[in-house]
């Protein structure tokens, strides 16, 4: 199996893919709260990676 990520301001992508290369989930993490300019961003920064 393979994971693959992606990391956005917005949202965390995250897909699974097994030996033959069909996909056996996959998922979207919104973080929409992180979005607004009046959000810390060191705040958001610590969102997104935890």
């Amino acid at each position: 199996m393979i994971a693959g990520f992606d990391i956005n301001s917005d949202r965390f992508n995250v897909i699974v893919i097994d030996s033959d290369g069909d996909i056996i989930a996959m998922r979207t993490f919104w973080y929409s709260e992180t979005i607004p300019h009046s959000f810390p961003r060191e705040k958001a920064k610590c969102i997104r990676l935890l």
